[in-house]
């Protein structure tokens, strides 16, 4: 892919001498402070961008309209205090990572972009909620994500509905975190759940013994939890029926193409018969006429 690296170059906007074509630009480390509309459109083709360390703190709603093929966003480590909501809907982005800005409201941000629809595979969110607890965002329903980030953050509650949603969760970070539970108990129900469903983290230390809870689970996140497996499940036969036509469809052309191949053969030579046929019959004639004289 071509790649452009621009980092720590003291800039302080999106350069427009880059090349048009341009798939990876990495700008960590500068001076940026906003991302307008105008400093990524001429880049279609863009598939990672780098922005983190810099000092942004808005980012136009319109600057991500377009980028259908935008793999990866990296704003760690800026100053943001919105998120755009297309954002959270780019139809190819996998990687978000908002990890350190610490003005953004990301549970509102979240709530106001769902249903989130990108394909996102990992989400990092860490260090975002450092000054007094939080509600760690509600993201919904996104059966692709394996890894989400929560590190160093202050939770007001966790419980399962935060994590219902994500059914291919595979690795939770939750290094150096703070929570307060609304319940005692919900810290050994949130622990039981993640091991349930096999994701790889960091036991929280629960202040009760687990002789003392229940560890029930609501019935709607039960089903939230099913509906996401059910969804995961018809994503994956559509993208194995996908992956079966692109193997059929250029046998089926070729298939196509050698019995339209002999099929012409065929009627080339049968044409080709019957004019030697033909041919071979005016020479009768010929011969007759000229014995007769």
């Amino acid at each position: 892919m071509k790649a452009v690296d621009c980092r720590n170059k003291d800039m302080g906007t999106i350069s427009q001498c880059l090349p048009n074509d341009v798939e990876i630009i990495d700008l960590s480390r500068n001076r940026i402070r906003k991302v307008t509309q105008d400093d990524l459109r001429k880049y279609s083709n863009l598939k990672m961008l780098y922005l983190d360390d810099n000092m942004i703190m808005t980012i136009d709603e319109e600057s991500f309209e377009g980028k259908d093929y935008l793999q990866t966003i990296d704003l760690t480590l800026n100053g943001l205090t919105k998120i755009p909501s297309v954002i959270f809907h780019l139809p190819s982005l996998q990687v978000l990572y908002l990890r350190q800005n610490l003005n953004i409201n990301v549970a509102d941000a979240i709530e106001k972009a769902k249903p989130i629809t990108s394909p996102l595979l990992r989400l990092d969110i860490s260090y975002i909620m450092t000054e007094e607890p939080d509600q760690l965002p509600d993201l919904g329903t996104i059966p692709t994500l394996e890894q989400y980030n929560i590190s160093g953050n202050k939770l007001s509650s966790l419980k399962p509905n935060h994590f219902a949603g994500l059914c291919n969760l595979k690795i939770l970070d939750t290094t150096n975190m703070s929570i307060q539970y609304e319940e005692p108990c919900d810290c050994w129900t949130i622990n039981r759940w993640l091991k349930d469903r096999k994701v790889a983290f960091k036991s929280f230390e629960c202040g009760v013994p687990p002789t003392d809870c229940l560890e029930e689970v609501p019935p709607e996140d039960l089903e939230i939890y099913s509906l996401c497996r059910q969804i995961y499940e018809e994503n994956i036969k559509k993208s194995k029926m996908k992956t079966v036509l692109w193997i059929v469809i250029p046998i089926v052309v070729v298939l196509f193409a050698i019995i339209t191949f002999f099929i012409v053969r065929r009627r080339q030579k049968q044409r080709q018969k019957h004019r030697d046929k033909n041919n071979r019959s005016q020479e009768i004639g010929l011969c007759n006429n000229v014995s007769k004289t």
